[in-house]
């Protein structure tokens, strides 16, 4: 060997130490590192922190990577190892085993919770196209039709003719009492009306004395024609807004009924889950129990023969 080798290995086995002024630098130039930028890098950068990955180097294919985050799996991965304590290849890989078991588990609770969503949805969007006023009980659509024509009535007339307000009281028992409480409520809001516009009087015109300008309006023919009119008609279209959201609030009620019976998957989904989920909850044992007789072997205990049980009905 030449001294001119000798010579090299030995410059390279005692190596000057980094100045600070040159560690300084290169601690500033790290900070202005902005890591991997192209699709490639990324992708070769992700498995960085994948200290083994024997059985998972698999387990994020080009599809699912788009939605499942590897990252994720290697903290899975690090908290098993720190909880279950592996030494040696063979713990390791039983614990990394584990951990695609657990990692699967978290796929079919994710499947699961994707098929009841995909029900509900089409739930929704026969709801959506459906109008809750085509699910209108047949008395109540002639009840509406009644109350539209008593309207036409009021705006033509100025009141119901007793025909057909008697027709509208007597078509359903029921309707009796609402036509009593909106004809009730219709007054209320009348009433409201009425004091709102003599506050506006008042603020507007603060020298004219309200009481004094009440007493004749209410007594003219006029006014108390306008004023049962405006009654009248409010009462009419109380009671259809009514009856209409009495309907809306029935479709609802079937609505949710329908969202409720998708709480469950169907039947085809429903064996899927359960033969995926039992394969991946005999495996995560399997694994488990494996772990812990190689552990146990490992420390000297005795390791009784592993017992293989085949159960046909």
């Amino acid at each position: 060997m030449s001294s001119h080798n000798v010579q090299d290995r030995a410059t390279r086995r005692h190596k000057r130490p980094v100045s600070a002024r040159k560690s300084e630098a290169n601690r500033r130039n790290a900070l202005r590192s902005t890591g991997p930028r192209t699709s490639g890098g990324k992708a070769q950068s992700r498995g960085n922190a994948l200290k083994h990955g024997f059985f998972a180097r698999d387990l994020f294919t080009y599809f699912a990577v788009q939605r499942e985050n590897p990252l994720e799996f290697q903290d899975l991965v690090a908290r098993l190892r720190e909880d279950c304590q592996p030494v040696g290849r063979l713990e390791e890989l039983e614990v990394e085993h584990i951990a695609i078991c657990w990692w699967r588990k978290f796929r079919l609770w994710r499947y699961e919770n994707a098929e009841m969503r995909a029900a509900q949805g089409e739930v929704g969007v026969r709801g959506r196209v459906s109008n809750p006023r085509e699910h209108l009980h047949p008395d109540h659509k002639e009840l509406i039709i009644l109350l539209e024509c008593a309207e036409k009535e009021i705006q033509s007339k100025g009141e119901i003719s007793p025909a057909l307000k008697e027709k509208i009281i007597t078509s359903d028992p029921w309707f009796r009492e609402l036509w009593s409480d909106c004809e009730r409520r219709a007054r209320e809001m009348a009433n409201e009306r009425q004091k709102e516009v003599e506050r506006i009087l008042a603020e507007e015109a603060p020298g004219i004395v309200i009481a004094e300008a009440k007493d004749p309006a209410e007594r003219d023919t006029g006014f108390q024609t306008a004023r049962a009119r405006f009654v009248a008609l409010l009462q009419v279209r109380l009671a259809i807004e009514s009856l209409v959201r009495w309907t809306e609030q029935q479709y609802d009620s079937v609505m949710n009924v329908a969202y409720e019976k998708q709480a469950i998957p169907n039947s085809e989904a429903l064996d899927k889950i359960l033969r995926y989920g039992g394969t991946v909850e005999k495996e995560l044992n399997r694994g488990y129990e494996r772990l812990e007789r190689l552990q146990r072997r490992r420390k000297g205990e005795s390791v009784p023969p592993a017992m293989n049980l085949s159960i046909n009905a």
